[in-house]
């Protein structure tokens, strides 16, 4: 796993399984003894998984073509707010996608059904040349706009809702710096 985060109001977790390329939910209240079975806990499925999404061939559900995430980091609840609040923030690093290509993007999920979900905002793609195949983050700030962490490069850059950087920020000690303040 490389992120977990919790929900008081729901008492639930949510961890990322970045080799499933997976975002798992699962229930806090379940005893351990209710886990070993699949009834048990405030939801009622014992140690079964409440919700998943992002690799559903993983669990004989689909294919590669319907594969979501790859390789996604740092997902967790948007804070209450906050513009977006109770839905899923996601980095998916989109390492290794079916076509070939490398393309990172942040993703705004809401659960629709166990393996769905619903983008509901996405900064990236192809033409934006905006790629991090390992670590990095994203955050919703109180403005409605996404403080996104391009982990390898070392760039920090704010964008808004219709997908324009208003801020960024390259760290001059990153990957192939020093570099001086607007240089790269």
């Amino acid at each position: 796993f490389n992120a977990v985060a919790y929900d008081a109001k729901s008492d639930r977790i949510m961890v990322s399984s970045r080799e499933f390329s997976e975002i798992w939910m699962i229930d806090k209240s379940t005893s351990t003894a209710e886990a070993a079975g699949k009834a048990g806990g405030k939801q009622g499925k014992g140690g079964d998984l409440l919700w998943r999404y992002g690799n559903p061939q993983t669990w004989m559900a689909g294919d590669r073509t319907s594969q979501q995430f790859f390789f996604q980091h740092n997902v967790h609840w948007i804070d209450n707010g906050l513009p977006g609040a109770g839905n899923l923030l996601v980095f998916n690093n989109g390492y290794g996608r079916p076509d070939g290509s490398n393309w990172s993007s942040v993703m705004e999920l809401v659960p629709d059904g166990y393996g769905k979900a619903k983008v509901v905002w996405s900064y990236g793609s192809p033409s934006t040349g905006f790629f991090s195949p390992i670590v990095s983050g994203a955050q919703r700030l109180p403005n409605g706009n996404t403080l996104i962490d391009e982990g390898t490069t070392g760039r920090f850059f704010e964008v808004n809702r219709t997908g324009r950087i208003v801020w960024q920020y390259v760290d001059p000690a990153g990957a192939g710096g020093p570099y001086l303040q607007g240089t790269k």
